[in-house]
């Protein structure tokens, strides 16, 4: 009687330490003001141990030793190890324990017990029903200390984080994730909507509660061009908390969907948000032409400057100063003279002093036999 005794007290000393158990993947958000020293006080931990690790933290990655924390930073508790990824709090309000893991490939009970440093007993103890053994991939186990009035494992639609891309900013992405832009900059430093975020930035989503949801769970953006086929047994208020958004956004989109009644299998529902219709574009200008498409331009040679009159009377006169002087020819016997109806020609000025003389010789011979 007395062992059973001592067995029963083991039991519920055991039950005893397992409900005081520290919840696993404990992070804390910076407020204004704080370091190392202040959040070690508050959450009784040691600032050596809090200092160490953040400096393996993956929330903090480029942390050094001695920096200084940014308000609204989420930093890791001593206890955070890598598997701490794909651990959530299903509480929206943070102030219960209610982690659960989201199952990886290869894990069962007793791996993730190993990770966190939780007896497998204790994991089969808050997932009653489960086989230890046979985890399906992205299905949820419950980690202690989980009490039933811990909200159902796998809502995050409070807790989404989107990590910005190169261009993004706030306006864009409260349009892509239909969103209050008011909300999300309130949740986000008050950044400027326009202002052109860093790629890699984490962006909280609204409603994000920043003391439950830990690192959050990051989500894609989602397209402008989705749609969803229906199902036998859809209703569009399971359409709607499927993809994270509201029926009167998907009437907004899919206005035959107003009148209500069942949805038919097949069916395409748009998903929002939908992008407007883009305005025609304009004509594009035709290609101006390379310089190297140019046809070559050959100079143009300047004619020679015509020779002026004066300079021509000039070479005119010279010529016959300068020309040479013809042979003179050897003198002939006199022939008779022409009839008289034929009048020499008058010889031309350009005709050489020789010539005039065998011509003047033979009109005087010509006008002695006249005479005679």
């Amino acid at each position: 009687m007395r062992a059973v005794s001592l067995l029963l007290a083991a039991l519920v000393g055991l039950a005893v330490v397992a409900a005081q158990r520290d919840p696993v993947c404990q992070t804390a958000l910076v407020k204004d003001g704080d370091s190392v020293t202040i959040i070690a006080g508050r959450y009784n931990v040691q600032p050596g141990a809090l200092e160490a690790q953040l400096e393996k933290c993956e929330l903090t990655p480029d942390y050094k030793q001695g920096a200084f924390l940014q308000p609204n930073q989420r930093i890791c508790l001593p206890g955070w190890v890598s598997g701490c990824l794909n651990v959530q709090n299903s509480d929206p309000t943070g102030e219960k324990a209610c982690m659960y893991y989201k199952v990886q490939q290869g894990d069962s009970m007793a791996t993730i017990g190993n990770v966190f440093g939780i007896p497998q007993l204790d994991i089969e103890r808050v997932n009653p029903g489960v086989e230890p053994a046979a985890l399906a991939v992205g299905s949820y186990v419950k980690l202690p200390p989980w009490d039933d009035s811990c909200p159902a494992p796998g809502d995050t639609t409070n807790c989404r984080v989107y990590v910005a891309e190169s261009g993004d900013s706030l306006s864009i992405i409260s349009t892509a994730f239909v969103v209050d832009l008011a909300e999300l900059q309130a949740l986000n430093n008050n950044t400027e909507a326009g202002t052109v975020l860093q790629p890699g930035q984490r962006v909280f989503l609204p409603p994000f509660n920043k003391d439950a949801c830990g690192s959050g769970v990051e989500v894609t953006k989602p397209s402008t061009c989705r749609a969803y086929a229906v199902q036998a047994g859809d209703t569009l208020f399971q359409i709607a908390g499927d993809f994270q958004t509201t029926t009167d956004l998907l009437i907004s989109v899919n206005p035959e969907l107003a009148a209500g009644g069942p949805l038919a299998p097949g069916t395409q529902v748009k998903l929002p948000p939908v992008p407007p219709p883009s305005p025609p574009s304009p004509p594009s200008p035709p290609p101006s032409p390379k310089e190297d498409d140019k046809p070559a331009v050959k100079p143009v040679e300047a004619p020679a400057p015509a020779p002026r009159a004066d300079e021509e009377a000039v070479d005119e006169a010279l010529a016959p100063e300068f020309a040479e002087a013809p042979a003179m020819a050897p003198a002939s016997a006199p022939t008779p003279a022409p009839a008289p109806s034929e009048v020499p020609v008058a010889p031309s000025g350009a005709e050489a002093p020789g010539a005039r003389v065998l011509l003047a010789l033979l009109a005087l011979a010509g006008a002695a036999a006249v005479l005679a």
